[in-house]
């Protein structure tokens, strides 16, 4: 005879259990058949981090992120996780485990001059079910050198010209940089 039966208790563990009835109503005893552990219920989500500070100017082209394993609700713990780097604030890493649950780190490839790097992690859980995104960001990257000043004039010297005064006056258009700015300009004489 075969049958059938649900987990209408949610998750956690589960015995199948069987016994016979003979054709007067006799039963024998409960065979434990089998131990089911069900986990219907996705991992929790990465909330706390560690690693580089955010929206703070580096030249360092590689960003270093860390987080606390949050656990798996359902019971059959954290498997895996599933992550990614991208210069979107909301992207959802794929159903692919990329690292085991014993990684809680991770070093991004180089990036590019930018203010909105992101990091981006799902967990899966023993059972197969994949949790919410968490998103770490932005990290602000920039390894563009700013501008070359323009129009460096004196009011007091000319150019060229033989004098005594050994103070001289000068200006300049200030340099320009695309993205953590200009933070101040030097000169030598």
């Amino acid at each position: 005879d075969l049958g059938s039966g649900d987990f209408d208790e949610g998750s956690g563990t589960y015995y199948l259990r069987a016994r016979a009835e003979d054709n007067v109503g006799n039963y024998g005893s409960w065979w434990t058949v089998m131990e089911y552990q069900y986990d219907e219920d996705a991992p929790n989500t990465v909330s706390s981090w560690g690693g580089d500070a955010l929206s703070n100017w580096t030249t360092d082209t590689t960003i270093e992120v860390s987080w606390v394993d949050p656990g798996d609700n359902g019971g059959s713990d954290v498997d895996g996780y599933s992550y990614e780097w991208s210069t979107e604030a909301g992207t959802v890493p794929d159903e692919s485990k990329d690292i085991e649950e014993t990684t809680l780190s991770d070093t991004s490839p180089a990036q590019e001059s930018g203010s909105s790097i992101y990091f981006h992690i799902r967990l899966l859980d023993n059972a197969g079910n994949w949790g919410a995104s968490a998103h770490r960001g932005p990290f602000y990257v920039d390894v563009t050198t700013p501008s070359v000043v323009s129009s460096l004039q004196s009011s007091t010297h000319s150019t060229s010209t033989w004098t005594s005064d050994n103070t001289i006056d000068f200006s300049w258009t200030s340099a320009t940089d695309e993205h953590s700015g200009v933070s101040g300009h030097y000169w030598i004489v």
